[in-house]
């Protein structure tokens, strides 16, 4: 009986460490709804995956029946581009509480090559995160790209401020205003804080 006892709990803790798959972007690319990248399907995303395991080109036929390349993935981040002008940066972040968090960046390249991003979090299920993401001191008039090093876990926001932005008809580039931002992930706060 006592060793019936013990084979059942071995098989126990067995069964619910399988349950558990890490923490990767690969299992959380898996697991991502349709809606955080909609112009891709779920079958999609599941090809780019066994393309990139097994060491072929990561390129599938869209929704909109354009091509989309991962372009990377690693543990911890993924890049997709989704069309000749239009990226997305999935990055995950850990909190001190060893929760997920998930940055999404959908990043727009213009044609005189000014590029916009848009920043949404979530959490490991994919839930949206709140607060979310607010850039301090935001100006939705300008251009904004974001953009996370995987590897120092620091974030760069570029402002670009056009002249176009604020005068509504001057397209000079040479009036073209730059400031670049930098934030520092806070694993206690679980969220990026913006240093300058």
């Amino acid at each position: 009986m006592r060793k019936i006892l013990i084979l059942i709990a071995i098989l126990c803790v067995k069964i619910n460490i399988n349950a558990q798959e890490p923490t990767s972007a690969k299992n959380l690319l898996r697991q991502m709804p349709e809606s955080v990248i909609p112009v891709l399907t779920h079958n999609n995303v599941l090809d780019m995956l066994d393309f990139t395991g097994v060491g072929q080109k990561a390129e599938v036929t869209n929704r909109l029946n354009g091509k989309s390349e991962m372009t990377e993935l690693s543990e911890s981040s993924a890049a997709i581009k989704l069309s000749p002008t239009t990226r997305v940066n999935i990055h995950l972040m850990t909190r001190a509480d060893n929760e997920t968090m998930i940055y999404v960046i959908n990043t727009t390249e213009t044609a005189d090559s000014l590029r916009d991003s848009e920043v949404k979090v979530y959490d490991s299920k994919w839930h949206p995160a709140a607060p979310g993401f607010k850039i301090p001191n935001y100006h939705p008039q300008c251009f904004n790209e974001v953009v996370i090093d995987p590897h120092t876990k620091k974030m760069t926001l570029t402002e670009t401020q056009r002249s176009l932005c604020f005068e509504g008809e001057s397209q000079d580039k040479t009036n073209d205003t730059v400031n670049t931002r930098h934030a520092e992930w806070d694993a206690r706060k679980g969220v990026f804080t913006f240093k300058d």
